[in-house]
Parts: structure tokens; sequence; C-alpha cells
């Protein structure tokens, strides 16, 4: 059975994880990638920030998913 600490420790890294991918689509981190040059195979810096952007919560989601599932397979919740 997962302990308080360890589902807190979940949900700390899930609101982190969450957060950081959130605003780097919006207005403060896409400043930092608001440029056409350099291009990352033929593609504008701004596109392949996003396309890169989509692939890191992709993987970021099924880690999560899957950390989740491993503590709830300890007995936790289920739903």
């Amino acid at each position: 059975m997962p302990t308080k600490t360890q589902r807190r420790i979940f949900a700390g890294v899930w609101l982190t994880y969450f957060t950081v991918s959130m605003l780097a689509f919006i207005w403060p981190l896409v400043s930092v990638a608001n440029s056409i040059e350099p291009r990352i195979f033929g593609i504008p810096f701004l596109v392949s920030w996003y396309l890169i952007w989509v692939l890191v919560i992709f993987v970021g989601s099924v880690g999560m998913y899957l950390w989740d599932l491993r503590l709830s397979s300890r007995g936790g919740h289920r739903g």
C-alpha cells in the first residue's frame, strides 16, 4: 500500500510537470524559442520547440501513468 508520503511526492511531481509543460506552450517560455533560425531538420526553431515539447509531454505522461499504476497495484486507490 502506498504511503501518504509517496502519494504526496507523486502529486507534487505531477503538478510541477504539468505546470512546466503548460508554460512551455505559452508566452513566458515560448518567447525563448520565438525565432525562425536556427532550423532543425529544415523546420523553424519555434515549430521544433512545439514538436519537442509534444514529445516530452507524451513521454512524461506515459511515465507518470506507469508510476501511478505501480503505486495503485500496491493496494492504493483505483480511480
